[in-house]
């Protein structure tokens, strides 16, 4: 990964004050529109995520902007995918 560029941008300014407060928002939307099945959403979102943030990690050294920017879309992508299969569980 680079040192200079979008990614280093958003990667200096994200702060666990801001982490917590997007965590918390994503949170309580979720479990107010979903109720439970909110939080199971959330819990296998952020385990895929995390899973391919750290495949980026090992295999470039680091993320970049255009890391950051496929995981946010795919992030988007697995939302829309895991509630339409709620949607057909219920």
């Amino acid at each position: 990964a680079k040192n200079v560029g979008m990614g280093l941008v958003f990667k200096q300014r994200a702060t666990w004050q801001r982490l917590t407060a997007a965590t918390a928002i994503a949170l309580v939307t979720a479990v107010v529109l979903l109720k439970w099945w909110g939080l199971v959403l959330i819990a296998v979102l952020l385990l895929i995520v995390l899973g391919i943030a750290s495949c980026f990690r090992l295999r470039l050294g680091g993320l970049t902007g255009d890391n950051y920017g496929a995981i946010n879309e795919l992030a988007e992508v697995l939302v829309l995918l895991l509630l339409i299969i709620l949607g057909r569980l219920q």
